[in-house]
């Protein structure tokens, strides 16, 4: 609400049901319109209150309009983008009010002297209308042309159907890997583990290996254990072909 119609960018004139303020006064509506307080402060729908002594901003009002949030703090407040979390605007109190500042916009990612384009791979591709607000040198630029972000929106051709049979029965097929050795040995001093999946569950075993030499021990295990609660044995174990698989202990069993 402001009281000096001068103030407004663009007004229009209008009557409505009078307001009260907080202190108990009454002002008639004469208008409204749109105010720009600070450079980077835009503000629609304000009511022109002819002899209003303050010029009052709604904090509800104004937090939803810019898509900010506004930090108090005993001397200033302070309004941040929530998008990029970048500061824009100031105000100091004065007499319990707090007063709004010009507050000049500064890059917060960038330096001047990056093109438009560095900055935008800096930042790691940003849409224009972010990098414009992280980067508010490079308001005035009309359109951003990325080689890399125009590849990765290419649309692909749509892949063929993926024959995907899966087995009919407990353990008829076992996915078998090996992961290791990790590079922080768990208190217990494990670094490996090797897991079973069994293709028509999906039902997995991890077993968890000091050293690769235990796979076979592990693999005795887990066809024990599934032979003694499923009454199933296992047909065929599918692996990645690694060494621990071509034992000779292993092609025997």
């Amino acid at each position: 609400m402001i009281g000096n119609h001068k103030t407004f960018s663009t007004i229009r004139t209008h009557f409505a049901p009078p307001i009260t303020v907080a202190d108990g006064s009454t002002y008639e509506i004469k208008g409204s319109g749109t105010v720009k307080p600070a450079s980077s402060i835009t503000l629609s729908y304000v009511l022109n209150l002819p002899n209003l002594a303050f010029n009052l901003i709604y904090v509800s009002k104004l937090t939803k309009n810019l898509n900010c949030s506004v930090s108090f703090f005993p001397d200033h407040c302070v309004f941040q983008d929530l998008m990029t979390k970048r500061a824009f605007s100031k105000e100091h109190v004065s007499d319990g009010l707090y007063i709004l500042d010009e507050w000049v916009p500064r890059p917060v990612a960038c330096v001047n002297t990056a093109s438009s384009i560095e900055a935008h791979c800096w930042l790691g591709h940003p849409s224009l209308p972010v990098l414009k607000k992280l980067c508010p040198q490079f308001d005035n630029l009309p359109s951003l042309d990325c080689e890399s972000c125009h590849f990765a929106k290419h649309h692909r051709s749509s892949l063929g159907l993926r024959i995907n049979k899966q087995d009919e029965s407990l353990f008829e097929l076992v996915h078998s890997d090996v992961w290791g050795p990790c590079p922080v040995t768990s208190k217990t001093r494990f670094q490996y583990f090797v897991t079973f999946v069994d293709d028509f569950s999906r039902m997995t075993w991890i077993y968890f290996m000091k050293n690769r030499s235990e796979i076979f021990s592990h693999f005795c295990a887990f066809s024990t254990e599934i032979k003694t609660q499923y009454d199933v044995s296992m047909k065929i174990l599918r692996s990645n072909n690694g060494k621990e698989y071509v034992s000779n202990s292993f092609q025997t069993t």
